[in-house]
Order: structure tokens, then C-alpha cells, then sequence
């Protein structure tokens, strides 16, 4: 895992322009956001965290009340990200993995409260002017940008809340390509986080095609993911640290990859698919009858 080093804030607004391919960059900010409003192309979903966004603990947050970890703090009303509350690392880390920002779109997409809407922009707004990138380690970044696409899929994709402005839609994007930047290059050399890492950047190329390296994003991740696969795969299909609690969060994570391929005329290679099915099968021999 790489661990931050940096205190520097981040960098002063630029001409984000360059982060699109060719025809995206003449739009104005209006019409990109506009744009990834309406397009018809592209097709994702969400996988929300079931404890990290019940509804309780977001209700909470709208006060700026943050749990985790059954640690709860108010935290001030400009969140110091780069400051820990509390005496447990992860929950500052959890703090920075943004599941929250899922739990405000699912609230906005189930009652249509602007509030729901407007937090998540201040949330986010606010984390992008204070952390610099190599904050933390690399897997945080991987579910942070995991967790932005998935609020992006109810706030933008399918959501037009009024709060989610041209310019607060820019930063958004403009960051994001920052994090994804980072990240490709320092992705966790090995096991369960390098996965979750790859995911994010693989979920990422996807959505946002119209990012300058979507394309050289999608090819790099989905070969990485194959050899991937056989790195934490044995040959039939058992997780290499033959634990039956990371092998279900790792198959979750290859079937997660499959159905967006699937949806998005992505073909993965046949020995992906067929690892995944041995994994599969083994799984089904190590649940009992009840489901767990």
C-alpha cells in the first residue's frame, strides 16, 4: 500500500479542457453537463455499501455527524479531511472512501429532497479543495472513486438535482480525472487491493469515454484484471488465500467487472470467464443451505 506523504494543497483552477477528447473539449461547462445528462451510451449501476449507507447513518451526515466503525463525531462545518477525529486510523479512512456520498444519492433518489443533493455537493466540493491526491493509500483511492461514479450514477446519470451546477460539475470531473491519473500509476502491486484498484479504473473508463485516456484506461485494466485473475485464482478457481470470506469479495468484484463488460459490448477473454465460473462453482459448495 502507498502512504501519503504530501501535505500540499491542491492545485489552483486550470483549463480542464485538456482532460477531453477532441469534441468534448469545445463544449461549454452548460453543455457537458448537459451531455452527461442525457447520453444514451453508457450503462453502469451502483453497489452500494448496505451498512455505510443506511439511511440512519446519512440523516446523520445531512448535520455533519459522521459514524464508523460505531464511532460517531461531529465534525465542523469546514471538515478538517486531513485531521483524524478519532484515535482509529480507519475511520478516517472510511471517512475519506466516501460510501456516503451513495447513501445521499439513494436518499435523493427515493425522496427527491434537495438537501440530500446539496450535501453532496458541499461534501465533495469540499474534499476536493483540501486533499491532495496521494493521501492515503492507493485503495482509498480505488473505492473513492468507486463510490463518486456510483453518486454520479443517481445525481447526474439519473438525477438532475439543481444544485449540480456547470462549475461544481467541471471540478467534479476535473478531480476525478486527477485521481484516476494518480492512481493509474500507483496502483498496489499485488492481491485484493491491486482487484479493487483495477475495478475502479476499469468502472472508470467506461463511464467516461470522453476522458482523453478512457481508451488506453479500458485496455490497461481489463489486461491487468486478467492477469489479475490468475494471481489471485488458483487453477480451480479457489482465492490463493484460500479464505472463503475473501474469495466471495473477490468473485464479487470479477462478476462486478462481467456484468459491466456485458452491458457495455466489452468481451472479455474466455479463461476470465472461465476462472469465474470455477470460483463460482466453489462457492456454491461453501455457502450453507440457508445463504450464508
Amino acid at each position: 500500500m502507498l502512504l501519503a506523504t504530501s501535505q500540499h494543497q491542491p492545485s489552483e483552477k486550470t483549463d480542464r479542457r485538456h482532460i477531453f477528447t477532441t469534441p468534448f473539449r469545445r463544449l461549454t461547462a452548460e453543455a457537458l453537463l448537459q451531455h452527461f445528462q442525457t447520453r444514451p451510451t453508457v450503462h453502469y449501476f451502483p453497489v452500494p455499501d448496505v451498512v455505510e449507507t443506511a439511511r440512519s447513518k446519512i440523516d446523520h451526515i445531512l448535520d455533519n455527524q459522521f459514524e464508523f466503525n460505531g464511532e460517531r463525531h461531529q465534525l465542523p462545518g469546514s471538515i478538517q479531511w486531513l485531521t483524524n477525529p478519532s484515535n482509529d486510523r480507519e475511520w478516517q479512512i472510511l471517512l475519506h472512501k466516501f460510501y456516503y456520498a451513495v447513501g445521499l444519492g439513494m436518499a435523493y433518489h427515493e425522496t427527491h429532497a434537495p438537501h440530500y443533493a446539496e450535501k453532496w455537493v458541499e461534501l465533495t466540493n469540499s474534499w476536493i479543495g483540501t486533499v491532495p491526491r496521494d493521501f492515503l493509500p492507493s485503495d482509498v483511492a480505488g473505492r473513492r472513486i468507486q463510490n463518486w461514479i456510483f453518486a454520479h450514477y443517481y445525481f447526474v446519470s439519473n438525477g438532475q438535482p439543481h444544485c449540480v451546477t456547470p462549475e461544481f460539475y467541471g471540478s467534479f470531473l476535473e478531480s476525478l480525472h486527477q485521481q484516476l491519473s494518480y492512481l493509474r500509476d500507483h496502483v498496489t502491486p499485488a492481491r485484493n487491493h491491486r482487484t479493487l484498484e483495477l475495478c475502479a479504473i476499469f468502472l472508470a473508463a467506461i463511464v467516461f469515454p470522453e476522458f482523453v485516456e478512457s481508451s488506453e484506461w479500458l485496455s490497461w485494466s481489463k489486461d491487468e484484471l486478467v492477469k489479475n485473475i490468475y494471481s489471485d485464482l488458483l487453477p480451480d478457481g479457489v482465492h490463493c488465500e484460500q479464505s472463503t470470506d475473501y474469495h466471495h469479495l473477490v468473485l464479487k468484484n470479477y462478476l462486478w467487472i462481467k456484468k459491466l463488460a456485458l452491458l457495455n459490448q466489452i468481451e472479455m477473454p474466455a479463461e476470465f470467464d472461465l476462472l469465474v465460473k470455477k470460483a463460482l462453482e466453489f462457492s456454491l459448495y461453501s455457502h450453507r443451505p440457508d445463504g450464508m
